[in-house]
């Protein structure tokens, strides 16, 4: 057993010495690098093929793919050049896309680039908007992989040398025998006056019914509007006689402001008599109410409003006055509480009762009538149309 152990010993320090001995006679001596990459030729040219092989085209924007223009007066017009460069080694190939808006048009200085070339696109707009913000944009379709879509954007705040706080004098729906006044403000931001050298009503026809006047902002008014220099308020007087419907009138306004073009200024609203109707179920133009197929054992209800205005409310009374045909019609009156001084209220409650006999009024020239008479000097009689039919 001792021997054995003795022999073992003996091994193993002989192998050790020998490896000593190998390792200080080779210590000096390197492999070439050639070798390596000739044992290994696959693991060569997965490190080569980066910068061996072509990386194609690709698009570089110098300064940018957006352009803040800061500020422009409305409706003027102003151009930008953006500059594309092909920063790959193939050529990059430029496709002109569509714009967000007709106000703006952009052109290409050439479609194709060659490696390292660069070329300008030349976006053009006008700040046709109504709006304080601006922002429109064009598309280009590329050949570049990475960016085959690429959205060019110019953007800022439209400032105006005279502006109205709205672009619109709002009335909404006013009696036909009543005078009715507006107010508008106007504001400068250029100059330290606002004068209006024309106030034009472009519906001649109907010029008659409006007075046009203005009257100067007070210094508070004008304290209100962000960098606002001087102000005016526009009065419009609407007076009484014109027809039943939407008012067409716009209001053409030249101020002293050079190069700033008109102003229109549309008028918004409805002429309606003294006496109107409104409610669900309702079309107020045609003064019909529309019930529907009613079930002979169940009936059918809907209430409605009589609006009085005008000078006669006060004193204006209204009565049901007939229906028809009353076997299948019935219509209740009721006086309505209403906070408006200027608004005398009815409710209508019109009725199909159950067990009507079965009829048809659903075409017109044969419709179902609520006939209402007043005491008003001018609206003696008001006809509510309803469109229904009674089935078993």
């Amino acid at each position: 057993m001792k021997t054995t152990f003795l022999a073992i010993v003996a091994l193993l320090a002989g192998l050790g010495a020998g490896l000593l001995a190998t390792f200080a006679e080779f210590s000096a001596d390197r492999l070439p690098t050639d070798a390596l990459q000739i044992a290994n030729p696959v693991s060569s040219s997965v490190v080569t093929t980066g910068i061996k092989s072509g990386i194609g085209p690709k698009v570089k924007f110098v300064g940018g793919e957006m352009f803040d223009f800061g500020t422009m007066d409305r409706y003027t017009s102003q151009t930008h050049d953006f500059v594309i460069r092909n920063d790959g080694d193939t050529k990059l190939s430029l496709i002109k896309g569509e714009t967000t808006c007709k106000c703006t048009q952009f052109d290409l200085e050439r479609e194709q680039l060659s490696a390292g070339q660069t070329a300008k696109i030349t976006l053009k707009w006008e700040a046709k908007t109504t709006e304080p913000e601006f922002q429109q944009s064009a598309e280009l379709t590329t050949n570049d992989p990475q960016r085959t879509k690429i959205r060019l954007v110019v953007a800022g705040h439209v400032v105006d040398a005279v502006r109205p706080e709205r672009w619109e004098l709002v009335v909404n729906t006013l009696s036909a025998n009543e005078d009715v006044v507006a107010r508008l403000k106007l504001f400068a931001y250029r100059s330290p006056t606002l004068q209006i050298e024309k106030a034009e009503l472009r519906a001649t026809y109907h010029a008659k019914f409006f007075d046009v006047s203005f009257e100067p902002l007070p210094p508070e008014g004008l304290a209100k509007e962000r960098d606002a220099t001087a102000g005016l308020t526009m009065v419009v007087k609407i007076k009484p006689g014109l027809p039943l419907g939407a008012i067409t009138q716009t209001i053409r306004l030249t101020t002293n402001s050079t190069g700033t073009p008109p102003l229109d200024i549309p008028i918004v609203g409805k002429i309606v008599s003294d006496i109107s109707l409104a409610g669900p179920k309702l079309d107020a133009d045609l003064q019909l109410l529309t019930l529907g197929t009613v079930e002979r054992d169940a009936g059918a209800k809907a209430t409605i409003y009589v609006l009085v205005k005008g000078p006669h409310r006060d004193t204006t009374e209204i009565r049901v006055a007939s229906t028809s045909p009353a076997a299948n019609l019935k219509a209740t009156l009721t006086p309505v509480g209403n906070d408006n001084s200027k608004l005398k209220r009815y409710s209508l409650t019109v009725e199909v009762p159950p067990d009507s006999p079965t009829v048809s009024h659903v075409v017109s020239g044969d419709l179902g009538k609520v006939i209402l008479e007043t005491t008003h000097p001018l609206v003696k009689q008001v006809v509510l149309n309803v469109r229904f039919a009674v089935k078993e």
